[in-house]
């Protein structure tokens, strides 16, 4: 097994085994000797001897897997240190296995290896680019899941590194992906890059697929594509971290939401950021408190103000996959930047999600701080209820709020209840808020505040 930990401790077994020879003289014959063994029953000594404070320090990526591999009834501590780079063949993903508690600190980085002699990538502004053509684009060359939690497994991330190769270093389409029963906790300040693309299955076009349990209390998310997809059978819970992403119908590779929940979803806090698209919710239930969205084609700035260095990696992965001759993200259009808050039955039903508290906003010219309901191009078109209880909504070129009516059969109606809040579109009569949109005994006030939001009074 290649790892150790700071005391240098080794993993056994221990066993007992009992020996007695008892020896017959016989005076009436010769001596005999006879052998007799007796085996102790014990329990099996639990080999795992990690510690928060002793952690494993793993060697290289067999030595990651073969620590995951511990049969044990403890929590597993792993340290991947700041001078450490654990680089995963293509074959040899890491899982980690039914049963097992595994709690990894990250500050060195966890990413594909160097790739197969005689990759041919990309190269533009003379740069090369870890990438190959396929549908028109220029995308990362493996679907390989870097990390999979299994049902019954459960993994808790942090530190201060970076999960995910960069664009000129072998890229990753997906991180992790959490399988139904396995759950997956992120804290700290760890950073997870990825470049999906739309045109493929829910798990290779997300950073972190869930269908298990994921809660995330930190970090920052970026992708080319979702960040986060929490699918049907999944809880989802988001308390801080950032997310962004830089989809756009301008890219051969397909637009999407930072972050889109089918499950139930508990966001309360956390920055969204997203150029088609923030935050949404397309089936189960939940509730969104607090949240922060900012939909906007300045998206490239508000990602250099977390990173820099990742910003120019999203912004060459745009250049090489615009499907719009001239065009980079440089010269993003209004028409790319929709909805701070879309909540619709594009995947089920979407039950109930109240919203209150937090900031939602866009400056697209088609976009709205909340879209509830999709009748026009919604997936299935199940209905979606949602309840406003509070929460800033603005619009910087369009009507605030838009609530379907709907289509053909019912298809994409959304249902929307207001009795709080704030809003603003792009003038005083763009708030868009209809009189069955209100709660009962809720109406508009009449003028605006200092900061130009109408907001929501009793209407007695």
């Amino acid at each position: 097994m290649s790892m150790w930990n700071e005391k240098g401790k080794k993993s056994s077994l221990l066993g007992v085994l009992l020996i007695a020879c008892v020896l017959t003289l016989s005076v009436l014959s010769l001596t005999s000797c006879r052998q007799v063994i007796f085996l102790v029953p014990i329990e099996e000594t639990d080999e795992n001897t990690s510690t928060a404070a002793s952690p494993y320090i793993p060697e290289d990526s067999a030595g990651l897997q073969d620590i995951l591999d511990m049969r044990t009834k403890n929590p597993i501590y792993i340290e991947v240190p700041a001078y450490a780079e654990i680089d995963l063949q293509e074959a040899e993903p890491l899982t980690v296995p039914y049963g097992q508690d595994v709690r990894m600190v990250v500050n060195g980085s966890i990413s594909l290896g160097n790739g197969s002699p005689g990759r041919t990538g990309r190269a533009i502004d003379g740069n090369d680019y870890d990438l190959v053509p396929v549908s028109g684009g220029w995308i990362p060359d493996t679907d390989m899941t870097l990390i999979t939690v299994e049902d019954g497994a459960k993994l808790t991330l942090s530190g201060s590194g970076r999960i995910g190769g960069t664009i000129k270093d072998n890229p990753s389409r997906n991180l992790i992906n959490v399988k139904k029963g396995g759950e997956l906790t992120i804290n700290g300040d760890i950073t997870f890059v990825a470049f999906p693309y739309g045109t493929d299955s829910e798990i290779k076009n997300s950073t972190i697929y869930s269908d298990g349990i994921l809660t995330i209390n930190g970090g920052k998310m970026f992708s080319t594509y979702r960040t986060i997809f929490s699918d049907q059978n999944s809880t989802l819970t988001i308390r801080k971290g950032v997310f962004a992403s830089v989809a756009s119908n301008k890219l051969k590779t397909g637009y999407a939401y930072a972050v889109t929940g089918s499950g139930t979803s508990y966001i309360n806090g956390g920055t969204y950021y997203g150029l088609q698209g923030a935050l949404a919710q397309i089936g189960g239930n939940g509730e969104i408190k607090d949240a922060t969205t900012k939909v906007s084609t300045e998206i490239f700035n508000y990602i250099a103000s977390v990173d820099a260095s990742v910003a120019e990696e999203l912004a060459a992965f745009y250049d090489l996959n615009v499907n719009t001759e001239g065009h980079t993200h440089e010269s993003i259009s209004e028409g790319e930047a929709f909805h701070g808050l879309y909540i619709a039955g594009e995947d089920n039903t979407v039950d109930k999600i109240v919203v209150s508290g937090g900031s939602y906003y866009t400056d697209g010219a088609s976009g709205y701080g909340i879209l509830v309901g999709n009748s026009n191009d919604g997936g299935l078109g199940n209905p979606a209820t949602v309840l406003i209880t509070g929460g800033d909504f603005h619009s910087e070129k369009n009507n605030v709020v838009k609530c379907a009516v709907a289509g053909e059969g019912g298809y994409g109606e959304g249902f929307l209840q207001i009795s709080g809040g704030r809003f603003k579109g792009k003038d005083a009569s763009s708030i868009g808020i209809r009189t069955q949109d209100l709660a009962a005994g809720y109406a508009i006030a009449d003028t605006p505040d200092a900061d130009g939001y109408y907001a929501i009074t009793t209407s007695v």
